[in-house]
């Protein structure tokens, strides 16, 4: 049937995503050989693609991978796992709305390593870039915290990430993957990058009873303003430090210490101890994501 086509539009068939300049301009199938082709639209009637469409199965833009190793992690998460010889880490991420260019966006994600990533998307605002080996060990939230700041200045997207755990050849990627990617959803509304332990900790206080949480809201957040509670959530999510949070918060450090000694006489709350400040972070976040 591909050779028909081929024949039948000629000039207007493209049989690989990657030898073309702009993959929008075209209709792409998949046949029953995993072959990936494409047809112009604009020499593609209605009608032809609705025939088409009945006997193939049509191809997102998202899923039109020109590396082999996107094609490899696709199969791993989506078909059946190879056997794998290298460790592997995923990062997850997910944007608001979907992007024009799926290709573009997919070179500037394999920039998380200095080694080529695999990106694969799971849908068109969302998907995950695998680092393998050694540059997935060596991959820190930082590095991740940077790459999303560029992306969301070169693609004008809103776009938030979790760093995941290094896994051994032997981890069955489709489980290691689904379990992670839920983590995601508990990304607290300030942040854009956060790590499986954080996530963790963001999912277990979701799981309190609703008592316990009203509990937490009225003795670390009920008491205050928001410029309060953001400037907490920022000096906390800075490892207390006040320089960076001053920095953050745009405002001097010690308009940050006078924010910090008010939020201390309304509530009660001794930042000083790991304790209590990590419970008015989890409450700060909580409430945030809520809202």
């Amino acid at each position: 049937m591909t050779a028909h086509l081929r024949e039948l539009y000629r000039t207007a068939y493209a049989a690989d995503p990657a030898a073309v300049d702009d993959i929008t301009v075209y209709e792409w199938f998949m046949d029953n050989t995993q072959h990936v082709f494409g047809i112009l639209k604009e020499a593609l009637p209605e009608r032809e693609k609705s025939v088409l469409q009945a006997f193939l199965s049509p191809v997102p833009p998202y899923r039109l991978y020109p590396e082999e190793a996107d094609h490899r992690w696709y199969r791993r998460l989506f078909q059946t796992a190879d056997e794998m010889k290298k460790s592997y880490r995923f990062v997850h991420f997910a944007i608001k709305q979907a992007v024009d260019d799926y290709f573009a966006m997919q070179e500037a994600l394999r920039t998380l390593s200095e080694a080529p990533a695999a990106v694969v998307w799971f849908d068109d605002v969302s998907g995950v870039v695998v680092l393998e080996g050694e540059e997935g060990e060596h991959v820190v939230k930082a590095d991740v915290q940077a790459a999303v700041e560029a992306l969301q200045v070169d693609f004008l997207i809103d776009m938030t990430a979790l760093l995941g755990r290094v896994h051994q050849p032997d981890v069955f990627p489709q489980h290691a993957s689904t379990d992670e990617r839920r983590l995601l959803h508990s990304l607290p509304r300030q942040e854009r990058v956060i790590t499986v332990p954080e996530a963790a900790t963001h999912a277990l206080f979701q799981q309190a009873p609703k008592p316990m949480q009203q509990l937490a809201a009225s003795i670390f957040t009920d008491p205050v303003d928001e410029e309060l509670k953001q400037t907490i959530a920022v000096y906390l999510t800075c490892q207390m430090n006040a320089s960076s949070a001053a920095k953050q918060l745009h405002v001097h450090r010690n308009t940050l210490q006078h924010r910090l000694e008010r939020y201390q006489a309304a509530t009660g709350v001794d930042l000083r101890s790991f304790a209590e400040a990590s419970a008015a972070y989890m409450t700060i976040a909580a409430e945030h994501r809520d809202s």
